[in-house]
């Protein structure tokens, strides 16, 4: 077991990933999906920090954490964060192109926006695991 790595700057201990998330209501999610969604408008929009808005990888984390628990998301359709996630990734990647200022912040966006799609799209890490070269049943 141990880490395990796929070359970028995020590992992850799988044992680590045993504590229990609860099941949310659907308010939550959807609120924090609306969040998500403003705190997104206001980083494109805006140059100054509003502390009253929070910024949108602690909102990535949040989903991250909650996804752990599978039941939180609704299986018959996609979740409206992953489409602002999605849109939130494609505006760092095309300010990372021009080479703006807070290249660091937009690096971390991206990074924590794939790990919440790996979260969503492989919850048992099953490419991660194949990339360290780790023999995984798919059964």
């Amino acid at each position: 077991k141990g880490s395990t790595s796929c070359g970028c700057c995020i590992t992850l201990r799988l044992e680590e990933g045993s504590f229990e998330v609860p099941l949310l209501p659907r308010e939550v999610l959807v609120s924090f999906s609306t969040q998500l969604r403003h705190s997104s408008l206001h980083l494109s929009t805006s140059t100054e920090n509003k502390s009253n808005i929070p910024h949108p990888l602690l909102l990535i984390k949040f989903f991250i954490i909650v996804c752990r628990n599978m039941e939180n998301i609704d299986p018959e359709k996609t979740p409206r964060f992953v489409f602002e996630t999605i849109k939130l990734l494609n505006f760092c990647l095309e300010q990372l192109k021009k080479g703006v200022e807070k290249q660091w912040s937009l690096q971390q966006v991206v990074q924590y926006g794939l790990v919440l799609c790996e979260t969503l799209f492989d919850p048992y890490q099953t490419w991660r695991r194949r990339l360290a070269g780790e023999e995984v049943s798919l059964a």
